[in-house]
C-alpha cells in the first residue's frame, strides 16, 4: 500500500471510531503544503503531497486530527526544491508557456513572430560574415607582403608562361624553373625563399641580382 493509501486507511478508521463513541467526525482529503521553490518564490504542491485526515467536533469547534505519523511523511515536511526539481519545473513551465502561446496566438502575431525570426537569422548571418571578413583582414595584415623585387621577377616569368600559383611552394616553383632551363631564375627564387623564411642572405644583394637578371632578359 502506498503513502496515500495508508493516509486514507488511518483517517477513515479514525473517523469511524470517533463516530462509534459519539464524537461527530468527518473524513477530509487535500494536500500538505511543504515544498518551497526559490525559483518561483512560491510553495509547490504535487500529487505525492496528497493527504487525508480527520476533523472532529470537540468543545464546540471542528478540530483537525492526523492519524498518520509525521515521520512517515518526509516529503510533506518543510523543505526547499532541489536543483534537479527546479530544472524540471522550469522546463515544464517553458513548455506550458510555449504551448499556450501557440494555441492562443492570432495569425497576425504569428506573422510578426516569423518576421522577427527571419530578421534575427539575417542579423546572425550578417554578423558572422562581418566577423569572418575582419578575421581575414587581420590575418592578411599579419602576413608580410612579398619583396618588390620578387614580385617583379614573378611578373616577368608569368609573362613568359611560367607564372606561379599562390598555393605553389617556392621550392617547387624553383624546381619547375630549372626544368624549363631557367637555372638563374631558379637560384634567385631559392635565395628569396632563404631570406623570407630563414633570414639568410642580404636583401640588397638579391634586389641587385634580380634587376640584373631582368635587364639581361629584356635585351
Amino acid at each position: 500500500m502506498n503513502k496515500q493509501g495508508y493516509c486514507t486507511y488511518f483517517a477513515s478508521a479514525f473517523a469511524l471510531l470517533s463516530r462509534a463513541v459519539g464524537v461527530p467526525a468527518r473524513f477530509v482529503t487535500g494536500y500538505r503544503v511543504a515544498e518551497w521553490s526559490p525559483l518561483a518564490q512560491e510553495y509547490v504542491v504535487r500529487d505525492k503531497n496528497a493527504h487525508s485526515w480527520v476533523e472532529a467536533w470537540i468543545n464546540g469547534a471542528w478540530r483537525t486530527y492526523d492519524a498518520t505519523p509525521m515521520q512517515e511523511l518526509t516529503q510533506d515536511k518543510p523543505h526547499l526544491s532541489g536543483l534537479g526539481t527546479l530544472a524540471a519545473d522550469g522546463a515544464r513551465r517553458i513548455e506550458q508557456a510555449v504551448t499556450y502561446a501557440v494555441e492562443h496566438a492570432t495569425p497576425a502575431q504569428l506573422f510578426v513572430l516569423l518576421g522577427g525570426l527571419v530578421a534575427l537569422w539575417a542579423a546572425v548571418r550578417l554578423l558572422r560574415s562581418r566577423t569572418a571578413r575582419i578575421a581575414r583582414e587581420r590575418d592578411g595584415e599579419r602576413v608580410d607582403p612579398p619583396l618588390p623585387c620578387f614580385e617583379r621577377l614573378a611578373a616577368s616569368l608569368a609573362g613568359r608562361g611560367l607564372g606561379r600559383a599562390s598555393s605553389e611552394p617556392l621550392d617547387r616553383f624553383a624546381r619547375r624553373l630549372e626544368a624549363a632551363g631557367l637555372v638563374d631564375a631558379a637560384a634567385l627564387v631559392d635565395r628569396y625563399a632563404a631570406i623570407r623564411y630563414g633570414g639568410i642572405g642580404e636583401r640588397a644583394a638579391l634586389e641587385t641580382d634580380v634587376e640584373r637578371f631582368l635587364g639581361s632578359r629584356s635585351t
